[in-house]
């Protein structure tokens, strides 16, 4: 049976530079990324949450 890669695999697919491994982590985290982006109380705090996200996956020791 073959089902969605779970949230490690997409995260090695990613740092490998696979763009649809990244935006499906996103689109994963994305009502998360809302949430804490709201919390956060300034306008930019969607983008500077993602662009943190992409620097965490970036430096993930795999």
């Amino acid at each position: 049976m073959l089902g969605k890669p779970g949230f490690q695999k997409l995260v090695f697919t990613a740092k490998t530079g696979d763009k649809d491994a990244l935006l499906s982590i996103v689109y994963n985290l994305n009502p998360a990324l809302k949430k804490y982006s709201r919390r956060m109380g300034y306008i930019g705090a969607y983008n500077d949450l993602v662009l943190w996200l992409l620097d965490a996956i970036d430096n993930y020791k795999a």
